[in-house]
């Protein structure tokens, strides 16, 4: 059984987004390594002296760098998404205009449901 999915060659270019995300996810483990370094340069809650003397100080300077690399990359790939497609917006500020909404769903191929109206009484 032959599946429809294959391996693209070795000599391929990731794709655009797959490099946008993993160029910003670097931006985010950067920007968490000089957020680790300055909590240990400046010695915030003591955590320096406590790294420092311990016996696996480097381990946990390494995992708490880790820890707090994925929430910065995770961050700057959300900010870095939902900043392009601002970008892209071309349209006006608000809300579209119903009409144009209507036409957009009957070219894709969506028809509205008949409603029944409700007559003033029924309400009551």
């Amino acid at each position: 059984m032959q599946t429809s999915f294959q391996t693209p060659p070795a000599n391929q270019p990731a794709p655009k987004l797959v490099r946008f995300l993993v160029k910003n996810a670097a931006i985010g483990f950067m920007v968490a390594a000089v957020f680790v370094g300055a909590i240990l340069t400046f010695n915030i809650g003591n955590l320096g002296t406590v790294f420092d003397q311990s016996g696996v100080g480097i381990f946990a300077i390494a995992l708490m760098t880790f820890m707090i690399g994925l929430t910065f990359a995770s961050l700057q790939m959300g900010f870095a998404i939902m900043l392009a497609a601002r970008n892209d917006d071309h349209d006006q500020d608000g809300p579209g205009d119903p009409v144009d909404a209507h036409d957009d769903m009957l070219r894709a191929g969506l028809q509205p449901l008949p409603m029944p109206a409700e007559s003033k009484k029924s309400r009551r």
